[in-house]
């Protein structure tokens, strides 16, 4: 009696599941832990970004070589445009890394605010380090449940918008999983 159609379950937490909801800093704000994850993701997908790039340049200065060798040391129309293309992706290179530097500052300072060890280690390996959840649990030694379980803890009890304003100063990175439209925690419409 009074379990509304046992929707709560063992947990007893009311008449309906949680579905991956967390609090967020505002009140009345909810932040999925999905959206939690799609932020700490950011840094994994944003190196990868970078490794290509690193390989794009690689590439075009292995072609500048193979052109300057093939012409010799005349300026060509052929070698001006590798060169060119090298200079394009060195500074796409040098933005990305700064990006990659900024996500990671933003990703540890967040995760360094959690108050438990054992989740903070997860999402760093999870995370920064992008290892499975079976990788993390073998070198962690528990097992893939126990690591999943500490993953939801930790994003539950992560606290976006405060790391955000702390590793960016006092206001709010654009990029911060803001709530719905029109939520007290969403950065400013500009």
């Amino acid at each position: 009696p009074g379990r509304a159609g046992g929707l709560t379950g063992r947990r007893g937490r009311g008449s309906e599941p949680r579905r991956g909801r967390a609090p967020c800093v505002q009140e009345g704000c909810n932040v999925t832990n999905r959206e939690k994850t799609e932020w700490l993701g950011r840094y994994r997908r944003e190196a990868a970004r970078q490794q290509m790039l690193c390989r794009e340049v690689e590439a075009l200065r292995a072609e500048a070589e193979r052109v300057a060798r093939t012409l010799g040391t005349r300026n060509s129309p052929g070698l001006r445009q590798v060169r060119t293309q090298l200079q394009a992706a060195c500074k796409q290179l040098d933005a990305q890394a700064a990006r990659c530097l900024t996500l990671r500052r933003q990703l540890v300072w967040a995760v360094s605010r959690l108050d438990d060890e054992r989740q903070r280690e997860v999402l760093l390996r999870r995370f920064l380090q992008g290892q499975t959840v079976q990788q993390a649990a073998d070198e962690m030694g528990v097992v893939v449940r126990r690591v999943e379980q500490m993953q939801t803890a930790a994003l539950r009890a992560l606290d976006l918008q405060r790391a955000a304003r702390g590793a960016n100063g006092a206001r709010a990175h654009p990029a911060t999983p803001s709530a719905r439209p029109g939520c007290a925690c969403a950065p400013p419409q500009t």
